[in-house]
């Protein structure tokens, strides 16, 4: 196993200083995997900013992550007491590489931390981020799984499979190839949810927009799935029950389910023809 950490701290000076526009600290790393012959898989967890995870012509991956410090255009008032606040930047970085899995955590989140990270082609991303920015994710071919709690997820040109979930924001994904004997699932809580797919996909698309409307350039046999009922029942012995319906859509004959939901917001199904 590699393992590499890194620790970065940066402090604006006080009075004018403080002032400019902005500062940041910024950190790079390259990241060999133990077999570049096999497909690699990252692993990110980000409490706050933006990931952006794009394919290269490369055998290693290659980190590079930005803690911007945030300075005020209106000087502060010092406190009663004449103490001032220090505008600063501090990222812990923290990198393992074991069995082609590079696996990329915070020590501590900052308010913020922008993390640019090229890959091989051939590598499955699980990312995940909780606020203040988006996670985009290009041009790779694996497994994949994304989520967003407060942000936008925009997956392109992928191939594979996808499992991606959004909470407060908007899906975009554009898939290249698909793998129908994964898992494939595709929502949001709250926000659009546009999927292309390859115009000769055979597949089931089970869809559910409660607060929205499903738009496809695709010629769809459209079913109805029978009713799934829950039951649950409380302490005081009171039952809830919840029934649910989603709706199959068959395309180029039907096949593997790919699920797409969202509870407010339109979903859009394309073709995605081939360049």
């Amino acid at each position: 196993m590699n393992q590499i950490i890194v620790r970065t701290f940066a402090t604006a000076a006080l009075g004018a200083l403080a002032t400019a526009a902005s500062a940041q600290s910024d950190q790079r790393l390259a990241v060999p995997l133990s077999d570049p012959s096999r497909p690699a898989v990252l692993e990110i967890a980000l409490f706050m900013g933006d990931i952006h995870v794009e394919a290269y012509d490369g055998n290693e991956i290659v980190i590079v992550a930005d803690a911007p410090v945030r300075n005020s255009d209106v000087p502060e008032e010092p406190r009663s007491d004449g103490l001032k606040r220090i505008q600063s930047s501090t990222m812990g970085l923290n990198v393992e590489e074991d069995n082609n899995t590079v696996s990329v955590r915070m020590d501590f989140s900052p308010k913020n931390v922008d993390l640019e990270i090229r890959v091989p082609r051939r590598t499955s991303v699980h990312a995940s981020l909780v606020n203040g920015g988006d996670v985009e994710v290009i041009g790779v071919e694996g497994v994949h799984e994304l989520s967003n709690v407060n942000g936008d997820i925009v997956a392109m040109d992928v191939s594979g499979s996808a499992v991606i979930n959004s909470t407060n924001g908007e899906v975009e994904a554009s898939f290249r190839a698909v793998d129908t004997a994964k898992p494939m699932s595709i929502a949001s809580f709250n926000g659009d949810v546009d999927v292309s797919l390859p115009a000769a996909l055979a597949a089931d698309l089970i869809v559910t927009s409660q607060q929205g409307d499903v738009y496809t350039d695709f010629d769809v046999v459209v079913e109805q799935d029978p009713a799934t009922v829950e039951r649950n029942q409380d302490a005081g012995g009171r039952t809830r029950v919840r029934m649910q319906r989603a709706t199959r859509y068959a395309i180029n004959g039907g096949g593997p389910d790919i699920q797409i939901r969202t509870f407010n917001g339109d979903i859009m199904i394309r073709k995605r023809t081939a360049r």
